[in-house]
């Protein structure tokens, strides 16, 4: 999860949640980017929730094939998510996958380009928080175009946490923001797998509801009034990962600077650097080293909303979401997974974060970790989408479980 994409349904700086995490983990649409099994035939599709055999002998056998799997397909299935900002969650993900038509050829690495999906989200939590999204990601030309982006609306009970690494959990107040939100990412293939292009993203929030005498309902934040923000900015990556939603080996090394100045209309004027490099190693028994430095540096009047954070169910989990915000931050993280048995595989983590109001205020001191452990369930073997169970705990003595479907990175 990059910083910037994920606003924990706050608020967004929309590289995407794709459009929002939720949507994009369950989805299986990535960032700016997105995978699956797809195709341009007019063949009857076909629906499924889960294949067979194991995630790395499905891929390696595609990418033996001489000829590009273009089976059109539907996903439907239920989704249940559990995390502690949400409490229980249920909804439910439909997917098309498919191969927008054009000339086909393999990429350098050899493997066929990725293919297109549309996802469409909606779920409901216990805690009376919404969700809807549709997220599409197209390839055109093979890969040398991408175009990623989606529309959501969201309404999400919530709780605001004081700005600062040293934030007290006295300063916990509740409130309920209403968010509708768009984006949209257009991204060429200048050579093998480096990547430009802008993104494009728009959002408007209304705080409905707040805690009476509270930081929040006296407006002593930025971001407190809810608005309108409108950016854009350019995008530099080099994606060489050979599946976006449970990489097994490859790269991703991405910068973006985004801008949302009062001048595009936006009801604030700030800026926003984000930068994320991600590192897969696949072993010969299938087991997968993933390793992820994410970080956002910010200018000036920027809401909380879209702060660089720590916590959640995607980076640095244990905290709550959010639980530690500032102008900067940044967070490094592990992941060693391995397959068990059958469907099911298991997964040790551990992390590192910090946020800061000035670069020079970074200390190695002040850090936060957390880790923990997890099991997978293989729901669809071939596309690789996992249910994700997840037990982590903080240095702060937290603990914390989690139910997702789709890696956190």
């Amino acid at each position: 999860m990059e910083f910037g994409t994920c606003i924990s349904g706050r608020w967004l700086n929309m590289a995407s949640w794709s459009v929002l995490c939720v949507a994009t983990a369950m989805a299986g649409v990535s960032t700016s980017y997105a995978d699956g099994p797809a195709s341009d035939k007019a063949a009857t599709p076909s629906f499924e929730i889960a294949a067979s055999e194991t995630a790395a002998s499905e891929i390696a056998a595609s990418e033996d094939k001489n000829q590009p799997d273009d089976e059109s397909r539907w996903a439907v299935f239920p989704v249940i998510s559990s995390s502690p900002e949400t409490s229980l969650m249920f909804g439910g993900v439909v997917l098309r996958h498919f191969r927008i038509p054009g000339p086909l050829e393999r990429t350098e690495s050899g493997s066929w380009p990725r293919r297109s999906s549309v996802a469409a989200f909606a779920a409901y939590s216990l805690n009376n928080q919404f969700i809807a999204a549709l997220a599409p990601t197209l390839y055109l030309q093979g890969e040398q175009w991408s175009v990623g982006g989606g529309l959501s609306a969201v309404f999400f009970p919530g709780i605001f946490y004081e700005v600062g690494r040293d934030s007290r959990e006295s300063s916990a107040e509740n409130y309920t923001q209403r968010l509708f939100a768009g984006s949209l990412d257009v991204t060429r293939q200048v050579f093998s797998s480096f990547r430009v292009g802008m993104q494009f993203s728009a959002a408007h929030a209304r705080i409905t509801k707040s805690e009476a005498g509270g930081v929040l309902d006296s407006d002593g934040v930025v971001g407190s009034d809810g608005g309108l923000i409108v950016g854009a900015g350019p995008v530099v990556a080099w994606d060489s990962r050979d599946q976006d939603m449970s990489t097994q080996r490859g790269s991703l090394y991405k910068v973006a600077v985004n801008v949302y100045p009062r001048a595009f209309g936006g009801a604030y004027g700030y800026g926003l650097l984000s930068f994320n490099a991600r590192r897969f190693f696949l072993t010969p028994q299938n087991h997968v080293l993933a390793l992820s430095l994410a970080g956002q540096l910010g200018w000036g009047k920027m809401p909380f909303q879209v702060m660089a954070k720590l916590g959640g169910g995607n980076q640095l989990r244990g905290y709550f979401d959010a639980r530690y915000i500032d102008i900067h931050g940044v967070v490094a993280q592990a992941e060693y997974r391995l397959p068990l048995f059958w469907r099911i595989g298991g997964a040790a983590f551990a992390g590192v974060g910090e946020v800061a109001g000035e670069l020079s205020a970074f200390e190695p001191q002040e850090l936060k970790f957390a880790g923990g452990v997890g099991l997978r369930y293989a729901l669809n073997v071939e596309d690789r989408v996992n249910l994700r169970l997840d037990l982590a705990a903080t240095g702060d003595g937290d603990i914390n479980f989690y139910i997702a479907i789709g890696e956190a990175f």
